[in-house]
């Protein structure tokens, strides 16, 4: 019996001891590679977006429009553009007069008719700031948005309902940020134009992003920038708003889950056997009060655009793209 165990045991330590060794050989040929390449994926991202975000710093000074195919400066260099101008037709007859060899001659005044012709076609820009209502850093932190709560009616029904509530754990602070909410709609409660753009992107199986932010497309901005012209000068319009973004859990079991199910597959109605791709929704603001989700005493939104999409799926003219490129990973 004694033998028979000492036995089991070697071949035991002998099994064991070929697994582990198998672990290495897996760890070292296969894993190192992968994780050189995924790290090297990792420093070339961010490298990348941090190259964008520093030339878009100069946006506003300096920018090439290449549909004339000419440069574009601020409004500011204008007056250094007309004296460099000169300056250089002061050094091509200073050139002429000098005797330099004809190499150095040609090459001068190539490089200086060149010069010329860039700054010559030199296209000029000024820059106005538009601010969008914004809420308070402090009522941001003290309303800390909780949760989203939605409601649809199950079944088939012809003139299905559905919510989508923001939960806030301030009431006071709540409201506020609501009301700010609701400004981006001028405090109206049908919101046909999309001025209110709500969206939820799928991250992955077990999360999802909801964003809310105003359009830079509201009639206020376009009435803005329709007075403010200047002959013969771009206008580059800078918006400045706020773009709120939180992360919850996602699942078959989640609500979000569910209302997406039904909110997809639900057709308001057809038209030349098209169904219409805008769904009503009442969009509403919620405080907790003891574990219990009471509405706010704001104004309830009603509206009829919706984005949800895969984060994969998302393209360089979706905002989220570009907040989940230079924000969320960058």
């Amino acid at each position: 019996m004694k033998i028979n165990y000492t036995k089991k045991n070697i071949l035991k330590k002998k099994q064991d001891y070929k697994h582990e060794k198998n672990i290495t050989k897996n760890k070292d040929y296969i894993l190192p590679p992968a994780r050189f390449f995924m790290k090297l994926e990792k420093i070339y991202k961010i490298i990348e977006n941090k190259s964008i975000l520093f030339f878009r710093r100069f946006s506003g000074r300096i920018r090439i429009d290449r549909k004339k195919k000419r440069l574009i400066l601020h409004e500011r260099y204008e007056k250094a553009v007309k004296y460099l101008l000169r300056v250089l037709t002061i050094i091509g007859i200073v050139s002429s007069i000098l005797t330099l060899p004809i190499y150095l001659s040609l090459i001068l005044s190539v490089l200086l008719v060149l010069i010329e012709q860039v700054l010559e076609r030199t296209g000029f820009m000024f820059n106005t700031l538009f601010i969008q209502p914004i809420p308070t850093p402090e009522d941001l932190r003290k309303a800390e948005w909780y949760a989203n709560i939605f409601g649809f009616v199950q079944g088939k029904v012809a003139d299905k309902k559905f919510l989508i509530g923001l939960v806030f754990k301030d009431k006071e602070a709540g409201e506020k940020i609501f009301k700010c909410i609701s400004a981006w709609n001028n405090l109206e409660k049908y919101d046909m134009e999309d001025n209110i753009r709500l969206s939820f992107i799928i991250e992955n199986e077990k999360d999802y992003s909801t964003y809310l932010y105003p359009s830079a497309n509201r009639k206020v901005i376009k009435k803005f920038e329709s007075k403010i012209r200047k002959n013969g000068k771009q206008h580059n319009k800078l918006i400045y708003m706020l773009i709120m973004c939180k992360v919850f859990p996602y699942g078959k079991d989640s609500s979000f889950y569910k209302f997406k199910k039904e909110y997809q597959n639900f057709s308001l109605f057809t038209l030349n056997g098209k169904s219409q791709e805008y769904k009503q929704f009442t969009l509403q603001g919620f405080y907790l009060n003891e574990g219990k989700m009471i509405p706010l005493d704001n104004l309830k939104i009603e509206k009829f655009h919706l984005k949800i999409k895969n984060r994969e799926d998302l393209t360089k003219e979706d905002l989220e793209y570009e907040h989940g490129k230079f924000v969320k990973d960058g």
